[in-house]
């Protein structure tokens, strides 16, 4: 071959595998480097991770450290169709290796009016897809807040099983101090029977869990106020037809008895705590229920509610108080037990005053202002009077009557004789067994 054709086809080859490959990278590089394309990264994972999740995913970062490590930061999770922010995160780290997955969260802020929210991020779009539990992933979080209160640290296990995903987690409160602060919680979700289902538990140990943290996820519990703590053990349990919640064990604190008594028509004050000894409750209304509430810091309970109280279990007063419109303590306790339609109570304020005599309800100064004698045997059914109004018809209550009563409210008729006084001159009184005498109104 000629010289200057060797040349020539060297000076080719140089181009066509040096240069060229070398301007290629070049050009890639100063693409992915740019802005634009940057944000196209970005676009993309948002909408791979929204039809994933079905929440509205904004990321304000984006850094892949290495091939199997993905690096967000500034990241926020939106209701897809009210727009509220559900979950802000900080920062998120995503890792897998031979082991599985690990996920790293740090400072994440979970409204604590999206936690229903959250619940159908974790469980419907991912415990309840196989495809997404097949291989083991740790969750480690750092700094939750929900709402006004934090968990300083999570760690989370999710372990799959041939016919059930476990999640396996626990947390440690920003004012905990040692290992017994933990809180534990485990979801199980169960695909081997007829329909699959989820159950999980969780145990407070010796840690306090604010009940206002569940309130969007437990709507019942708002009914306990703002101040109101939650320590024990709670399970639920879901099955094909049934849903079984096991409350043994728990206690609540710190509840507003003006706030549970909102929607009722007697008023009440003071803070209560309530211990379950035993607590099942069940879909169809086989309940096994017993414990004692307790309000040990004084309080009040409207006139109004002495008269049902007397009329179904049976409670004593003293004359001089059964005049006042409201019934003040120092002191108050009772022992309950249901049995699917059957209940009994008590008073036991001799538990938190030795002197008291037995069946004390409520005291003051020392001395008892209501008497809660053991009750037999009584119709479960003897509670709905205290919640109703005093002037509320009977109606017939059975398994087909229930729907009519959704969509149907009874009328109020008026009752002649009304006034506090006039209902409370069948109170009996603690001086002897005949009601206590006050003239009816004028």
């Amino acid at each position: 071959m000629h010289e200057r054709t060797s040349r020539a086809m060297a000076r080719l080859l140089f181009v066509a595998c040096c240069a060229m490959p070398t301007l290629l990278t070049l050009a890639v590089i100063i693409v992915c480097r740019s802005p634009w394309y940057h944000r196209s990264e970005i676009r993309a994972l948002e909408s791979k991770l929204e039809i994933r999740t079905g929440l509205d995913f904004q990321i304000g970062d984006f850094h892949r450290a290495a091939p199997d490590r993905i690096e967000l930061s500034d990241v926020q999770l939106r209701h897809p169709e009210t727009g509220r922010p559900v979950l802000d995160l900080y920062r998120v780290t995503w890792q897998r290796n031979d082991q599985g997955t690990v996920i790293r969260i740090v400072q994440p802020k979970l409204h604590h009016d999206q936690i229903s929210a959250a619940w159908y991020l974790i469980h419907d779009r991912y415990l309840c897809q196989s495809q997404h539990t097949q291989s083991p992933t740790t969750i480690l979080v750092d700094g939750l807040t929900v709402g006004d209160f934090t968990f300083r640290d999570i760690d989370a296990q999710i372990v799959p099983h041939p016919q059930t995903v476990e999640v396996i987690a626990s947390a440690v409160p920003a004012s905990g101090n040692g290992i017994d602060d933990v809180i534990e919680a485990t979801v199980m979700r169960d695909r081997s029977g007829v329909l699959p289902s989820t159950n999980w538990w969780i145990n407070t140990n010796t840690a306090q869990l604010p009940c206002r943290v569940l309130n969007d996820f437990i709507p019942w519990m708002k009914r306990l106020g703002d101040s109101a703590q939650f320590a024990g053990m709670m399970a639920l349990e879901t099955g094909l037809d049934d849903m079984v919640v096991d409350l043994s064990g728990a206690r609540f604190s710190d509840i507003d008895l003006a706030t549970f008594a909102e929607n009722l028509p007697h008023r009440m004050g003071g803070t209560a705590e309530i211990r379950f000894d035993r607590c099942v409750l069940q879909s169809d209304q086989r309940h096994d229920i017993a414990g004692q509430i307790t309000c040990d810091g004084g309080g009040f309970i409207a006139a109004t509610l002495l008269t049902p109280l007397a009329d179904q279990f049976g409670v004593q007063i003293d004359p001089q108080w059964a005049r006042q419109r409201d019934v003040g303590f120092d002191r108050f306790s009772a022992w309950f037990e249901i049995n699917g339609r059957s209940m009994q109570a008590t008073g036991n304020c001799n538990r938190l005053e030795t002197y008291l005599p037995p069946d004390v309800l409520a005291s003051v100064g020392g001395r008892p202002i209501l008497m809660l004698p053991p009750t037999g045997p009584l119709d479960s059914a003897a509670l709905a009077y205290l919640a109703a109004p005093l002037q509320s018809p009977m109606v017939p209550l059975t398994q087909a009557t229930r729907p009519i009563l959704k969509w149907l409210q009874p009328g109020a008729p008026e009752i002649n004789g009304g006034s506090p006084a006039a209902r409370l001159s069948r109170i009996r009184s603690l001086d002897d067994s005949s009601p206590a005498a006050i003239s009816q109104p004028r």
